[in-house]
């Protein structure tokens, strides 16, 4: 972790306890806003350190924080932890905008959701203090938006493996391709979203949809051409839920930034500083600068 983090605790809005870390430029740029970023699933908020510590660099202070259950959020043993995937969203993230807005008054915010993280956004009841939004790799995960034959593995997965899992040990263990280990609430409730079309706000979660409509901000949407796990069709289906703001969708291809591969991880590698780091950090200072201060 860069030496300019340092550890801290932020509060979800139920009390719950976040590890976070917190990285503040050495010359603050005023007009540069606060950036938090939200991980993909099952990822530990150290994986974004270089990238928030790049943006810090550039003179914007970072939040970057691990969701209940997830990494130093998470107990020593998972099974019988009591979580839902909503609250990442509702609870945590809502928490966090919270403590950011009180710990920076008059700074301007912004989220970076890579995966899952910018899927959550749309569920704190305070995204509204939010300024701009940058997207990497997020997307609906409702499973048949994945062309043949991929669709009908994660269909297995999101139908079978999950429910046995989670039933035979707990929780959803690492090894089935989630990263760290998922609290089985949250694997259950994230299979549940997967199977059915909407995703997060389908079926009886419909009244969702207003709290992605209400935001009114710039989006800058990444999505990347050899990601198999975020085809471009399915970042679509998620950014259209944000209908109330500028939106732009940046498809890039591997050759553009000089690149073998990039896919769903690739973005927060460091060889990508002079890059993608380079394009999102001046997209976020740009917001910075024509966004209003946080309320």
């Amino acid at each position: 972790m860069s030496k300019r983090a340092q550890d801290i605790r932020i509060p979800a809005t139920d009390g719950f306890e976040l590890a976070a870390s917190l990285y503040e430029p050495p010359d603050a740029t005023a007009s540069a806003p606060l950036v938090i970023v939200n991980s993909g699933t099952g990822i530990k908020r150290g994986y974004y350190g270089s990238f928030a510590a790049f943006l810090a660099e550039q003179g914007c202070p970072v939040v970057t924080y691990d969701y209940r259950g997830i990494g130093d959020s998470g107990p020593v043993k998972l099974s019988g932890f009591r979580a839902h995937m909503r609250e990442w969203g509702e609870k945590d993230l809502a928490g966090v905008i919270e403590w950011a807005s009180g710990r920076f008054p008059g700074r301007a915010l912004a989220a970076v959701g890579h995966s899952a993280g910018g899927q959550i956004v749309g569920l704190a009841d305070n995204n509204s203090k939010l300024g701009a939004l940058l997207f990497v790799a997020a997307q609906s995960g409702y499973w048949r938006l994945w062309p043949s034959p991929s669709r009908y593995r994660l269909s297995l997965i999101w139908f079978v493996a999950v429910p046995v899992l989670t039933g035979v040990f707990g929780y959803l263990p690492g090894w089935a391709g989630t990263g760290a280990s998922l609290p089985a609430g949250v694997a259950r409730e994230w299979a549940e979203w997967c199977r059915r079309e909407g995703y997060l706000v389908g079926g009886a979660n419909s009244a969702r949809r207003a709290g992605f409509s209400r935001l009114r901000v710039p989006i800058l949407s990444y999505s990347l051409a050899d990601d198999t796990y975020a085809p471009r069709v399915a970042v679509e289906s998620l950014l259209e839920l944000y209908t109330g703001g500028a939106k732009t969708l940046r498809h890039v291809e591997p050759a553009e930034v000089s690149a073998k591969t990039i896919g769903h991880f690739g973005f927060f590698k460091s060889r990508f500083r002079n890059t993608l780091w380079r394009e999102a950090a001046e997209w976020l200072l740009s917001q910075g600068r024509a966004g209003q201060p946080a309320t």
